[in-house]
């Protein structure tokens, strides 16, 4: 068996003619695909459905076509969701839409029929099952085909629904607008009569999703018009579900990270290019915000110090109309005099509200410790409940959306403001105004900061990639759309010492020729006949030196001083997994990629230095030199001992030769 496949359509007399004749396949993508092209797991299916075949015995001869390479996260993917029961759907509990209004939901949809009053997308909150409910009913003439849906949500406190079919205004018979609340329950593919619950087969559409987003933004019409026809629809968003990975179709690569819980369903050919699902490395402009008006959300960071003598802290922030005169920023001390839960206290007015501003303090050198304020670049003068100086403490606690009272404590929910954060760092000395006003119109902040917080990362939002370390509890708060690209996302557990200094010691991902998913068929006793050496001519990605019987010492991936740029994708064939009982994904904890226990031998060093005459030379000059230094060492020796005088001395000198050599 060469290859084998499964498409999802009727293939035509003239295709099968062209497959047989030019022996490739039509198009790229399939329903299932079995290449048999690499020995060391041959029953990997690439196709959308992911059916792997468990192999038992058999082994490798040389093949008839060039079967396409394996793909590990196929890019057309649908999920299938085959209405009439009330077993089967996608759903995510304490669900957030963005706050106040204003959004928009879109994606690629396929209704295969609709009869009834049948719903596809159902957001119940405690106090209302149908707090958000649209209908099936596309219309007869978009049923069985692929479409482009939007929901345009507007403001508070109407929150006026508009639909869309392909960039067109339509009504989407029963659905209902939004009623507001928030932290209920999505559900796909059904609908709700209580929150998360309460469904019934009979209000349950089919639905075949390719892919659903969430924007903070109203489209407008032709934003949507442009998606509808293949245009981009941005690259940061609320919520963004590709339904493409299919060992994890419900993970959401957008700022909030509300995966879906999957419930039965099934995977086919979608109709976009949604992309991986794989994590996302950089998720663009991310800000933390927080509510304001409670003592449980805020941003803490205890045993806290400040760069010696004069510095600077700026980012941009964003503080909503009617949040002035509160505090967003403040540093407590517990040592020194009475007042020091004021050691360095920031208001939240900043004169302008709703919009992001650039925000910056200079701290002037002891005794004085004289701020100054600057806003957008320009120097400002400090309201007046804020003009207190730095009293000069270290090791306090610092509090991004609260005043303290006390070192670490002491809130009060009336003087907590609501603010968003893209970013927040302090430099170790006093910028310029032109320096700071650079940076507000959009210019480079610099490289090494003493603390660097960028909230983009929403798995760890107080990370601080400065050389301090000094990173933030996140109490609360959620991710929204930011202002800034600070730069990509903290690692998911946060290091106490910067990153460089605490590198990954596995990869993150997986080669590409190996699957991502654990092998169904990974047998625990692989037949001898499926090792590589048996057909060499099988597998021309693998020479015979990559047989499981190569020494481990002979892998790239085991010395990472030889190729220390290189992941693993670089090079799967020299892997020393190539045994298939090893790992069949090419990555073993046996033997980090990265971080080996042991220093390993670099055998290629080892032949080269076999092989020069000039190492043989040096070699020759550093033993005559040992030679002769040993000579003159037992010269001196014997000297001595011919001055120490009778037998008594040679005794001690007999002993003293013995005990030197």
């Amino acid at each position: 068996i060469d290859s084998l496949r499964i498409y999802s359509t009727m293939l035509t007399s003239a295709q099968l003619t062209q497959i047989a004749t030019t022996r490739t396949p039509i198009g790229n993508r399939f329903w299932s695909q079995w290449c048999f092209n690499n020995p060391r797991h041959f029953g990997y299916d690439s196709g959308v459905q992911a059916k792997d075949f468990a192999v038992v015995g058999g082994s490798p001869v040389l093949g008839y076509t060039n079967c396409p390479a394996e793909t590990a996260a196929p890019g057309l993917v649908a999920y299938v969701l085959p209405g009439g029961t009330t077993r089967e759907y996608a759903s995510v509990d304490t669900f957030n839409f963005p706050s106040g209004g204003g959004f928009t939901v879109e994606g690629f949809i396929k209704v295969p029929s609709y009869s009834g009053s049948r719903y596809f997308f159902s957001y119940a909150s405690p106090s209302n099952d149908n707090c958000l409910l649209v209908s099936a009913a596309i219309g007869t003439q978009n049923l069985n085909r692929w479409v482009h849906w939007a929901m345009n949500v507007g403001n508070a406190p109407a929150y006026t629904i508009s639909h869309y079919i392909n960039g067109r205004r339509v009504s989407l018979g029963p659905s209902t607008g939004w009623c507001g609340d928030q932290g209920g329950t999505l559900v796909l593919g059904q609908e709700q009569d209580s929150n998360n619950g309460g469904f019934s087969a009979g209000q349950a559409a089919p639905i075949w999703l390719d892919a659903l987003r969430i924007h903070t933004d109203l489209l407008t019409p032709l934003q949507i018009l442009l998606i509808s026809s293949g245009g981009s629809p941005g690259t940061v968003f609320w919520n963004h579900w590709c339904f493409s990975d299919p060992q994890n179709i419900g993970r959401d690569t957008g700022i909030q990270r509300q995966d879906l819980q999957i419930v039965g369903g099934r995977l086919d050919t979608g109709y976009s290019a949604c992309g991986s699902d794989a994590a996302v490395q950089d998720l663009g402009p991310v800000a933390y915000s927080l509510p304001g008006g409670t003592t449980t959300q805020y941003l803490a960071a205890p045993n806290f110090w400040f760069p010696p003598g004069s510095f600077t802290i700026e980012g941009f922030i964003n503080v909503p109309a009617g949040n002035g005169g509160k505090w967003w920023f403040s540093y407590a001390s517990s040592s020194g005099a009475a007042g020091t839960d004021n050691c360095l206290l920031q208001s939240s007015s900043v004169g302008t509200y709703g919009v992001w501003v650039h925000w910056a303090i200079t701290v002037g050198p002891a005794p004085g410790y004289a701020i100054t304020l600057y806003l957008n670049g320009t120097a400002t003068t400090l309201p007046t409940s804020a003009s207190r100086s730095w009293c000069g403490h270290q090791g306090g606690t610092l509090v991004l959306g609260q005043e303290q009272d006390n070192n670490g404590g002491g809130f009060s929910s009336s003087q907590a403001p609501e603010m968003w954060f893209d970013s927040l760092r302090i430099h170790t000395t006093m910028l310029t105004q032109t320096e700071l006003a650079a940076i507000a119109g959009g210019g480079h902040a610099g490289v090494v900061f003493w603390s660097h917080y960028c909230f983009n990362d929403p798995l760890n939002f107080g990370y601080d990639r400065g050389i301090q370390g000094n990173n933030f509890r996140a109490v609360g708060g959620q991710a929204d759309i930011g202002h800034t690209a600070c730069g990509n996302p903290a690692p998911t557990a946060a290091p106490t010492n910067p990153p460089t200094l605490q590198p990954s010691a596995t990869p993150t991902t997986s080669p590409t020729f190996a699957p991502t998913r654990a092998p169904t068929d990974a047998p625990t006793d692989m037949p001898t006949t499926l090792n590589p050496t048996t057909s060499p001519t099988n597998n021309p990605t693998a020479s015979p030196t990559d047989s499981p019987t190569t020494s481990p010492t002979d892998s790239p991936t085991a010395s990472p001083t030889n190729n220390p740029t290189a992941s693993p994708t670089d090079s799967p064939t020299a892997s020393p997994t190539a045994s298939p009982t090893a790992a069949p994904t090419f990555a073993p904890s046996a033997s980090p990629t990265f971080a080996p226990t042991s220093a390993p031998v670099d055998s290629s060093a080892s032949a080269a230095s076999a092989t020069s005459p000039g190492s043989t030379a040096f070699l020759i000059i550093i033993v005559g030199i040992l030679i002769l230094l040993a000579i003159i060492v037992a010269v001196v020796i014997l000297k001595k001992g011919g001055g120490g005088g009778g037998g008594g001395g040679g005794g001690g000198f007999a002993r003293g030769d013995r005990g030197g050599y």
